[in-house]
Parts: structure tokens; sequence; C-alpha cells
């Protein structure tokens, strides 16, 4: 699959209002096939908790991450969301910015790590990590993976806005139906 194609579907799944988890997954196993990388991860900012959260994962046996949140700051993730700024680490072992915690919890060694942040209207809401590629990553992956997380931030910002309207509106439509509810039942 090329680059190209990675966005058009992506276009395509936001447009049909898939749910988010869904284009993420897609996309995140699409990207990481295309570099390369043995797994993947798209990794969403927290900000009111200054926190990065595992959404959606690929390859490996790192499904278990899921969800997982580690500090905003820690590690070459946090380097990268920090700085708004890609970064490649072909030896992470050795980076004093590498977070092992990770590795901990998810039984992976990590040998090589590209990252690059994602934004919605010019507003940093994630990361792209894309982990273990054979050889290492290289500055060809870096400007892929960039160009391809430039399209991707607005299509996943605008599919999580999409998601959240949704959860608000659904919210709302439930206020309401207990409200009306409640009034039925205090006037009998």
């Amino acid at each position: 699959m090329t680059q190209e194609h990675i966005v058009e579907e992506l276009q395509e799944m936001v447009a049909q209002k898939r749910p988010l988890k869904e284009v993420l997954t897609t996309f995140i196993n699409a990207l990481g096939d295309l570099l390369g990388a043995r797994s993947s991860a798209v990794i969403l900012l927290d900000k009111p908790r200054i926190e990065a959260v595992f959404f959606s994962l690929s390859g490996g046996d790192t499904l278990h991450l899921e969800e997982t949140r580690f500090p905003a700051t820690q590690g070459i993730t946090g380097q990268a969301l920090l700085q708004k700024k890609a970064v490649i680490c072909n030896c992470p072992a050795d980076d004093p910015h590498f977070y092992r915690e990770i590795d901990k919890k998810s039984g992976l060694t990590t040998e090589s790590i590209l990252v690059v942040p994602f934004f919605f209207q010019e507003e940093l809401i994630g990361a792209l990590d894309l982990v273990n590629k054979p050889g290492g990553f290289t500055d060809d992956d870096l400007r892929r993976a960039e160009s391809i997380a430039r399209s991707a931030g607005e299509l996943i910002g605008r599919s999580k806005e999409l998601a959240d309207e949704m959860k608000s509106s659904r919210f709302l439509e439930d206020s309401m139906r207990s409200t009306i509810d409640s009034l039925f039942k205090w006037r009998r």
C-alpha cells in the first residue's frame, strides 16, 4: 500500500463515519506495513492529565498495552511531543530519554523507534510510534511518516471531533429523555 492509498482509505473511513478506533487501527496497520515496523501505535495526548495514551496498536504482542497511560513528558515519545518534532532513535537503550516502563509492560525490547507527532488545526493531539524496523529507521522513513501524519492528523482530528460530538449529542439526548421521564413520573 502506498502513502496515497493510506490517506485515501482514511478519508473514506472518516466520510463513512466509521468508529475512531477502527479508523486508527486500519491506519496504524497500514503505516507499520508501509515502513516495515514490527509494531506501531497511535498515541493520543490527554492534555488535562499530561498523559499519553496508547489508543490503537498493531503488530507483535502489544494489544494488552491498549489504553495504557504514561507521563506525556517521559521517553522518546514524550520528547517528540514536548518538542513537537519527529524523532528517530535506532539505539533507544543508549538514549537518556528512553522510558523502560513500556518495554517492561509490553514484554518487548525496543531496538529502534520512529515517533511523529500529529496535529489537528495546528494543535498537538498525539503521536505515531513505529517500533523495531529491521536495520533501523531512516531519514526517508521519517519524511514518509511526517507526510502521512500531516494528512492523518487532520482526518483523525475530524474523526475524533465527530466522535466527541456524537457522544455529546447522545449525552444530551439521554439527559433530556431522563428529565422527561422524571417529569412524567412526578405528574402521575
